[in-house]
């Protein structure tokens, strides 16, 4: 339950990185925070890949998509920065 309580922080965070909402006014916050969620996701790679469990072992691979996809998110928000208009302004 808990891990669902926290999936939509980061679903928020993710979605205001990649611009699909409008919640936050400063415009590094989604970013940094994005990076955090990407660092975090990537420790979850590590501490599932040496578990004794082997669905734990197994959601590890969860875990590096997450990672991976988050990290895409970040770099696609900090090349979106220069230029704000996705597609197209007009």
């Amino acid at each position: 339950m808990s891990s669902q309580i926290a999936a939509v922080p980061a679903a928020l965070v993710l979605a205001e990185a990649a611009n699909v909402t409008d919640l936050v006014t400063a415009p590094d916050l989604p970013r940094t925070a994005v990076w955090v969620l990407a660092a975090f996701f990537a420790l979850g790679v590590v501490m599932n890949a040496i578990s004794r469990s082997k669905k734990e072992r197994r959601m590890a691979v969860v875990a590096l998509a997450l990672s991976a996809l988050s990290v895409a998110v970040a770099l696609r928000s900090q090349s979106r920065s220069a230029d704000p208009c996705l597609f197209g302004c007009g």
